[in-house]
């Protein structure tokens, strides 16, 4: 699609935009409906509430009694102003997540119709509305990723709104302002938000090689919204070292850079990672993401994040086939360039939260997927011989990448090791057969096949089938969202200590989960450091001056290594009349610390 046609869509309406937008405000009302209510006791949500609640009474960006260097603090001072509209606490924000998320749907689909197309846009914004992910992500945490999932799409959209033609120049400086706001804004909610900063950049670089129509203000306005990108995430960092050097020793408030070279962040211990490991986790995370974008797209609650995985690997390649389409035009979209760049930010991001990352950009990604298969069915059909021989080559390198990895466990993982040499003998056969045929004989038959696809709609149907099954599972979510108990959530241990602590004698606390225990008490509390050497124990709870240690039973699937018991057994094996115990709870235990 021209620039000119991507403008002319952008800026009109018809019935069926208005259809779209109708179905996802009632999908939108149907998660306001159903937010679950009760506290999550959650640790990022904690965090965000305690620093929206510091905001507005203490006017400090600040939390545990120390000033703050992890979350950026565009989202807590969303919060801060939403509290002043419909009351603090989790129950009274809550409600506020599917709004972002409903108007982020909206404005996404303005983004990408003017991309791919109405249709193209609907299905994608439709599939990604009615995910699993997302509604769960909106309806039972507060966290930032709807509302940067709605203040990037207002970013692209503005920027979409420079290149239409025939404005005057107060309405173009306009939009420039909104847009260059919208992009720091989205940078200040979240660190991820320097994506979409990079993506403004490489557009503006690429204009100067690929020269455009329209190049030179294209580029200024790209440079101008990076420019902006840049100096609020210039901002953030200078507070940030500010904040370092002040408490250079606090656990809590390591940075994002120094995680990413860990060889592994929930078991630092491991130390630093080589040039090797970091070379080969981003072979490792590639399947990862793209099965959580496959799960969101098919509605499995899991797909094998191998490359061998059928359902992995396609949609991997149809993204890439997208982006390369793109690239062959020359004119590539910012929301291009953002979704490599968010894409490959997680390709280095060693922490794995399923498919909470993912989402922002699932109807992105679906869009970009949608061009890469009409370029392999357009491949198909002008070269079917080498589409089926490149198929086949595909298809034994995977089958002997599958033999040679690690045997995963699971139905879905065996089947996929026998998918790709079924896959390989009907590629063989296929390009056997167009070859002898012919290629304009192949050409047609493909194109006849694609014909009878288009005409019955199969497209339309399967997305239809797939949102019809992502609203099922919402519903049986939205069930148990409103039965939902606080006693029966993962960190309901940690709440329940601070109920204790509320009673207890003053003094500080050191505790894992320290934002949940800090939130709910207001006692200053000292992390648990992550460390199985009883020495350095003894010395952070000294130095502390620490008057109680809080563990928590052991979970299944503990987020970090060592464990909380296990540190606590080895300070006890070490000093073992340092803690003496005086309070035993439903999951967890606090000892005091002997003089």
């Amino acid at each position: 699609m021209s620039r000119v046609a991507r403008t002319r869509v952008l800026w009109s309406f018809r019935g069926i935009d208005l259809f779209f937008l109708a179905v996802f405000l009632l999908i939108g009302v149907f998660h306001m409906a159903t937010v679950r209510t009760a506290d999550s006791y959650g640790p990022d949500s904690s965090l965000y509430l305690g620093l929206a609640h510091n905001i507005i009474h203490a006017g400090t960006y600040e939390f545990n009694f120390q000033k703050h260097a992890i979350f950026p603090p565009g989202f807590p001072a969303l919060l801060a102003a939403l509290s002043l509209v419909g009351g603090e606490g989790y129950a009274a924000l809550s409600r506020f997540m599917p709004v972002f998320s409903t108007l982020g749907v909206m404005v996404w689909y303005l983004v990408l119709r003017s991309m791919e197309g109405r249709m193209v846009a609907g299905m994608a914004c439709l599939l990604g509305a009615t995910s699993l992910a997302l509604f769960r992500e909106v309806t039972q945490t507060i966290l930032s990723d709807a509302s940067f999932f709605l203040f990037s799409g207002v970013t692209l959209l503005f920027y979409a709104n420079l290149e239409r033609k025939g404005q005057s120049t107060p309405r173009r400086v306009l939009f420039l302002v909104c847009a260059c706001l919208a992009m720091a804004t989205t940078i200040l909610i979240r660190s991820a938000g320097i994506s979409l900063c990079v993506a403004f950049l490489l557009t503006a670089a690429a204009g100067i090689w690929r020269r455009p129509s329209n190049g030179f203000a294209k580029r200024r306005y790209a440079l101008a919204a990076g420019a902006a990108g840049l100096a609020a995430y210039a901002c953030w960092t200078g507070w940030v070292k500010r904040v370092h050097d002040e408490i250079p020793d606090s656990r809590d408030q390591s940075s994002y850079a120094s995680q990413v070279l860990l060889a592994d962040p929930r078991q630092p211990e491991l130390g630093r990672a080589s040039a090797g490991q970091l070379f080969l986790r981003v072979f490792t995370l590639i399947p990862v993401q793209a099965s959580h974008l496959a799960a969101i797209a098919t509605r499995i609650p899991y797909v094998v994040p191998a490359w061998y995985s059928p359902l992995v690997f396609t949609l991997f390649a149809l993204l890439a086939g997208g982006v390369l389409s793109w690239l062959r035009r020359g004119d590539i979209p910012v929301p291009v360039w953002y979704f490599t760049a968010y894409f490959g930010m997680f390709m280095i991001w060693p922490f794995d939260e399923g498919q909470r990352f993912m989402w922002p950009a699932a109807p992105l990604a679906l869009a970009i997927a949608s061009r890469g298969l009409r370029g392999a069915l357009r491949e198909a059909r002008t070269r079917p011989v080498t589409a089926f021989a490149v198929l086949a080559a595909i298809a034994v390198t995977l089958t002997i990448l599958a033999a040679c990895s690690e045997r995963l466990p699971g139905a879905q993982a065996v089947a996929s090791r026998f998918f790709w040499p079924l896959l390989t003998a009907i590629s063989v056969f296929l390009m056997i057969a167009t070859k002898r045929m012919g290629p304009a004989a192949a050409g047609g038959l493909v194109r006849s096949a694609q014909q009878m696809l288009r005409q019955y709609r199969v497209g339309l149907l399967a997305a239809g089938l797939l949102a019809a099954a992502g609203l099922f599972q919402q519903s049986v979510e939205a069930r148990a969202n409103r039965t939902a108990d606080s006693s029966k959530f993962r960190h309901s241990a940690s709440a329940d200590l601070a109920a204790w602590l509320r009673t207890a004698d003053d003094g500080a606390v050191m505790a894992q989960q320290y934002a949940i225990v800090h939130r709910l008490s207001g006692r200053k509390i000292i992390g648990f450091p992550l460390t199985s050497d009883p020495v350095s124990l003894r010395e952070a709870l000294l130095r502390g001056k620490a008057r109680y240690l809080a563990v928590n039973d052991t979970l299944p699937y503990e987020y970090v290594i060592p464990t909380e018991e296990d540190r606590w057994k080895q300070l006890d094996a070490a000093y073992p009349h340092l803690l003496q115990l005086v309070q035993k709870g439903a999951g967890y235990r606090v000892f005091a610390v002997r003089p």
